[in-house]
């Protein structure tokens, strides 16, 4: 069971890298939030387009270092 979530769990990863999913930059989003962890050098930059209270759009940009990413492309 561990072994066959841990493949799916591996599987959805590669997926996500291989085929990103709202990895762009809305230009004129109503709101933008910059993160950096320096432990590890991750960085993540999230951006919302808004309609009053309601998210409309959602995206981010960023780099981690945790896995190495030529293992991914």
């Amino acid at each position: 069971m561990f072994d066959d979530l841990r493949d799916l769990y591996q599987e959805v990863i590669f997926d996500h890298n291989r085929n990103p999913r709202n990895f762009r930059i809305i230009e004129n989003a109503d709101r933008k939030v910059e993160g950096f962890n320096p432990l590890c050098g991750d960085r993540l930059t999230l951006y919302l387009q808004m309609d009053g209270d309601v998210i409309t759009d959602a995206s981010f940009q960023g780099r981690v270092a945790l896995f190495p990413q030529h293992l991914f492309r």
